[in-house]
């Protein structure tokens, strides 16, 4: 697609730069800018919304870095509700510094784009580290991420050190859920809610009653936390919470069951956390002291008296709240704060959430069960890597294909329990190294969504060698049987899987794909059939609604989706799968 809305154009997905101008791929030899545009084929979540008689689409790239979400005006075509776009364009989020790998994201009950930020800037590593050399070698994705966000600013590897970096990136600017609201003439306003808490954000997500918010929260050793807004509709001040988890089922159990306890972190504003974020360190919010091990390897590191003992994300350390910042490091630092405070940071990929009305159930990916979800093991062998400095309330057998589970959520919206719904079946005996996990159950799956009117779970997958075809499946609530209907090219993800119930008198089934031949098989870049390098963002054919169809006359659940779905139709990108 080409931006035309103010005359000038540049492809959809180029990476922009603060001043917005284009980013360029780094020179392999010397570090500096080459000619070739950054233009990303990692598209991620892509909301449908309406304003007025105008419809747009709001576009995630979760890669390269610096991100980029770009704002579509579509066109529909009143007869069969095929959507063509007219132009497109990059947010603008300068204001904050840029966004940081958007990834999952969903729509809010009152119309507008929720977006994440994933992997949040290591405030802490940013501090501990001389020279830029050292901090990538000895942290090379987090260091990575630092080093070529710097290209927002216009500066790339042959011209930054690691002061360049600390005064130009702010970590307390990034990190939280972003909200997009779109007029009806393609003006937009774009926020970031910092008092819902500074994660590696996979996705947020609003619940019916417009208060009640869940983040997941993506990578090693990490949180799910809840936010109630004051105010429903008004995500900028509220409460939030972690999650205690305590098992019920035995120790090494596939999946497992758990009953849930809210720990309360802090109340906060977006406003006064705004206010203190661009001058805010992480040494301004903590002490820290080194670990304190005997000589004796299989007795456990201590802390210092005084200091506490955490496992996160960026592992063991010992940790003290400085006086008065108890109220940043919940907003800032939410899960080390909540490990501190006694919440479960053990998840493991924890990805996608969606609910059902009907059931009254949250459901959510855990991309795999590993590392602190198992009991002192590292992918079924002994390790205390991930359990020390933890509580261990997770003792799960290792399981590399990853589990969707349901949680049970009481009258204030709020999860109670938490039960594997399904989980991939690894194939331990004589396996193809392309398709790891049972081709009839799911692989590592990511973003989820639910289809009320046919009872419905969609699953999607992100999946590496568990399945060589990522999929989307379709897990009919009623008789537990999963079917496939969608399906990527080699090396590709599958991303934002959403139903949208009714678009101007149709029905959409949105889904994308991301990085074709990224992550294997770049052998078969060349081979006929082949679809290229190039991401896909689209929607299933659209649906004519069907009174007949809605949820209320559909009760018995007697129309199936599988009945309705059809062929794909590309919104932007080239030929459909």
């Amino acid at each position: 697609g080409e931006r035309a809305k103010y005359g000038n154009s540049y492809p959809f997905g180029l990476a922009l730069d603060i001043n917005g101008m284009p980013v360029y791929k780094y020179d392999s030899e010397t570090g500096a800018a080459s000619e070739t545009l950054e233009i990303s084929n990692a598209p991620d979540f892509t909301s449908l919304l309406t304003a007025g008689d105008s419809i747009f689409m709001i576009t995630h790239f979760e890669a390269p870095i610096p991100s980029s979400m770009y704002i579509t005006k579509l066109v529909q075509d009143p007869v069969d509700g095929e959507l063509s776009a007219e132009w497109t364009e990059a947010i603008d989020w300068s204001f904050y510094g840029g966004i940081w790998v958007p990834c999952a994201g969903s729509v809010t009950p009152w119309g507008t784009h929720l977006g994440s930020e994933e992997y949040e800037p290591a405030a802490r590593l940013m501090m501990d580290y001389d020279t830029v050399e050292e901090m990538v070698e000895k942290n090379s994705w987090k260091g990575y991420q630092l080093t070529a966000h710097m290209r927002y600013y216009g500066y790339y590897l042959d011209a930054i050190d690691m002061e360049m970096i600390r005064t130009m990136i702010k970590p307390y600017m990034y990190g939280f859920p972003t909200e997009v609201a779109v007029a009806e003439d393609g003006s937009y306003t774009a926020v970031k809610h910092m008092s819902m808490g500074r994660l590696a954000i996979e996705l947020p997500y609003v619940m019916p009653d417009q208060k009640t918010a869940f983040i997941t929260d993506d990578g090693t050793n990490v949180l799910f936390a809840m936010y109630k807004a004051d105010t429903p509709g008004d995500l900028t001040q509220g409460t939030l919470y972690g999650a205690k988890f305590i098992q019920l089922s035995e120790v090494g159990t596939d999946g497992g069951e758990f009953t849930i306890e809210w720990i309360e972190l802090g109340w906060a504003s977006d406003a006064e956390l705004l206010a203190v974020a661009p001058t805010t360190g992480f040494y301004d919010i903590f002490e820290a002291e080194e670990l304190q091990y005997e000589a004796d390897p299989e007795v456990p590191p201590t802390c210092p008296d005084g200091f506490t003992m955490i496992n996160t994300t960026p592992g063991l350390e010992c940790l003290k709240v400085k006086e008065g910042m108890e109220k940043l490091a919940a907003f800032f630092e939410t899960r080390r704060y909540a490990a501190m405070l006694g919440c479960t940071t053990e998840g493991s990929k924890w990805e996608g959430i969606t609910f059902s009305p009907g059931r009254m159930q949250l459901y959510t990916a855990m991309s795999e069960v590993r590392y602190g979800m198992e009991d002192y093991a590292r992918k079924g062998k002994e390790s205390n890597q991930y359990d020390v400095g933890t509580e261990n309330d997770m003792k799960l057998a290792y399981n590399w294909c990853g589990c969707v589970y349901a949680l049970d959520v009481n009258e204030e919206m709020t999860p109670i329990n938490m039960k594997a719904l399904t989980c991939g079946t690894p194939i331990t005996e004589n396996a193809d190294p392309k398709n790891k996990c049972d081709l009839e159950g799911i692989a590592n799956p990511d973003n989820v969504a639910f289809i009320e009117e046919y009872d419905t779970l969609i699953i999607g997958e992100d999946t590496g060698s568990g399945h060589q075809n990522d999929v989307i499946w379709s897990y009919d609530m009623k008789s537990d049987e999963m079917t496939r209907i969608f399906s990527t090219p080699y090396g590709a993800e599958t991303t934002s899987p959403w139903w949208y119930n009714d678009i101007m008198g149709f029905r959409y089934f949105m889904a994308v794909v991301q990085h074709p031949y990224g992550e294997s098989d770049q052998d078969q870049l060349d081979q006929p059939g082949s679809t290229g390098l190039g991401g896909w963002v689209g929607t299933f054919t659209p649906i004519p609604i069907d009174p007949a169809l809605r949820m209320d006359a559909n009760r018995d659940k007697s129309v199936n989706i599988l009945d309705i779905l059809d062929t794909v139709n590309c919104v932007l990108g080239g030929a459909c799968i």
